[in-house]
């Protein structure tokens, strides 16, 4: 029986070379549309493997550079919801900071993980389509910033 090797951990700069290659392939308007799963992949692989040329990292296989890519997106989904929950509440005064470290104490209440990709969050903050529509999280009601709080006084702006 063939037992799977496990490779070496991704590191942060890997990660951002990882996130940026996937971006700049997704994201190019001649490319980047209607094109197959595994050509996509194969790109990102093909940008990525360029760029570790010029660093420290190593080249990685499609079928690595895959599973890491949909963990951090599975795990930065979630906490872009939790960002999202805090920015609705409106915390009054509340600076970006204020707001990422509440969104990082609601994501461990309603993951059980900390959070811990602040070095990919940058990358993805900014773009539309990983931010979620304003999804509400199932146990979660905004409260001006009462993050444990199950009652909500806050009301939605409908003008």
């Amino acid at each position: 029986m063939a037992s799977s090797k496990r490779g070496v951990a991704f590191s942060i700069e890997e990660d951002k070379l990882l996130i940026m290659a996937y971006l700049d392939v997704s994201q190019n308007p001649i490319i980047g549309i209607n094109q197959s799963r595994d050509k996509l992949w194969s790109r990102v692989a093909a940008t990525y493997n360029e760029q570790v040329t010029d660093s420290s990292a190593e080249p990685r296989t499609i079928k690595a550079l895959q599973c890491r890519w949909f963990n951090i997106n599975k795990i930065v989904q979630n906490f872009s919801s939790c960002v999202s929950q805090v920015e609705l509440s409106r915390p009054s005064g509340a600076s970006e900071k204020d707001i990422l470290d509440r969104a990082k104490e609601l994501f461990k209440q309603s993951s059980g993980l900390t959070w811990r990709l602040d070095h990919v969050w940058q990358l993805f903050k900014d773009q539309e389509k990983f931010r979620p529509s304003n999804a509400v999280l199932p146990n979660f009601v905004p409260n001006h910033g009462n993050i444990d709080s199950s009652q909500s006084n806050y009301s939605p702006n409908t003008e």
